[in-house]
């Protein structure tokens, strides 16, 4: 009984269908022995060896053709570790560099804002008051350098962010980073709605910049957890044993492996190029 106890708390813990040097799986182990150990591992949804997908073995993945998509991701591979990782220092700093000379320039644009006095009217240069007026807290600039400066301006702030959003390392402290990056590009567009005289470009350039803001924070996401899934790191032991004893090992994650086999060549590929 108090086997079976430690059974039951060991399948919670562990991947359920692990191979030996043998090709048996903790089930076909446990069948051999008339206990209580193969039901626990039944109801937790332990499978036999032959029950489960033939996948291929390393020496056979070795001597085999390398397919375009593993060519593809070994290139990027490479070119992210060549690039990226070794140069991550220096993009950081050109990158935080430009994000912050462009979110200055949204803040305090060229020729200034509209501020009123406190008698009402605008608290601006005699030579400016003479000919101008506007509504205070929107730009002094014309709507047609608007049209050439702001554009520049946000592309150059939503590339510097995505930039800093990619090469940021995966680790789970700096998702408040990431997040504090996402309020920043909120704060800065809202800013330049606020100052602008053009509500159609302000609008079409918030659209454009914060779905590719959006899109490489989701690709960050995206890419830290998979990595994390295939790494097996220490930050989320939990989350992968239960990815493999309730997806991978079951039906649909069967059919996966078995009709997209491209999926477990692209993991093979990476733990064998990682190091």
């Amino acid at each position: 009984m108090v086997e079976n106890k430690e059974v039951k708390v060991l399948v919670k813990l562990v991947k359920l269908n692990p191979k030996n040097g043998s090709g048996q799986t903790p089930l076909d182990i446990a069948k051999e022995y008339p206990t209580e150990t193969a039901k626990t591992l039944i109801r937790a949804g332990a499978r036999k060896a032959n029950q489960l997908p033939t996948l291929e073995s390393k020496g056979q993945y070795l001597r085999s053709d390398a397919t375009t998509y593993e060519d593809l991701f070994r290139g990027y591979y490479f070119t992210y570790k060549d690039f990226v990782l070794n140069l991550r220092h220096d993009i950081m700093v050109v990158a935080v560099l430009i994000a912050t000379a462009t979110y200055q320039a949204v803040l305090q644009p060229p020729g200034g804002i509209y501020q009123p006095d406190s008698n009402g009217h605008l608290a601006m240069s005699d030579a400016l008051i003479s000919h101008m007026s506007g509504v205070a807290g929107k730009m002094v600039m014309k709507s047609r350098d608007y049209r050439h400066f702001m554009p520049a301006n946000t592309a150059a702030f939503t590339l510097s962010i995505a930039m800093i959003l990619l090469v940021l390392q995966g680790q789970p402290s700096n998702i408040f980073l990431l997040l504090c990056l996402m309020f920043l590009t909120y704060s800065y567009l809202s800013a330049m709605n606020i100052i602008s005289n053009s509500g159609a470009l302000s609008k079409s350039m918030f659209v454009t910049c914060w779905s590719v803001i959006g899109t490489a924070f989701g690709i960050k996401l995206l890419f830290t957890f998979v990595k994390a899934l295939v790494d097996e790191v220490w930050w989320m032991p939990r989350l992968n044993v239960k990815f493999s004893n309730k997806i991978l090992d079951r039906n649909a994650g069967r059919w996966l492996q078995n009709n997209i086999p491209i999926l477990r060549r692209l993991t093979q590929q990476y733990h064998l190029i990682k190091y």
